[in-house]
């Protein structure tokens, strides 16, 4: 019988890497489409989940000295966000081309990357 992680919702970046680090098995959610499957699979056995969904930290995104991407920045803000509509519109192409809009919604640009996903 597999034992379910625990569960940590940090209240901000430098506790979430202090939960990061405070065991060998831990691993971040953000959107959760790779690590809900990966665990669903009994591919990943984490010990404890981290939650960094919520920090505004990840979230953000800037493009005042070129395109600065947070890890927990989703492709419907990519693909909705007007500015990089115009300044980088292949990037907002390929975000609205991953998945449906649900998928969208909570995709991630860390998780996409870290997984290597297309």
């Amino acid at each position: 019988m597999r034992t379910m992680p625990r569960y940590h919702g940090p209240g901000d970046l430098a506790e979430a890497l202090d939960a990061l680090g405070s065991e060998e098995h831990t691993a971040a959610l953000a959107g959760g489409t790779d690590l809900m499957n990966d665990l669903r699979l009994g591919l990943s056995h984490p010990t404890l989940v981290v939650d960094t969904a919520r920090l505004a930290e990840l979230r953000a995104f800037s493009l005042d000295d070129g395109a600065v991407l947070g890890a927990g920045t989703t492709m419907a803000s990519l693909s909705r966000s007007p500015d990089v509509r115009r300044r980088y519109p292949a990037l907002s192409e390929a975000a609205a081309l991953l998945g449906g809009r649900q998928m969208q919604q909570v995709a991630t640009v860390g998780g996409n990357l870290c997984h290597a996903s297309p």
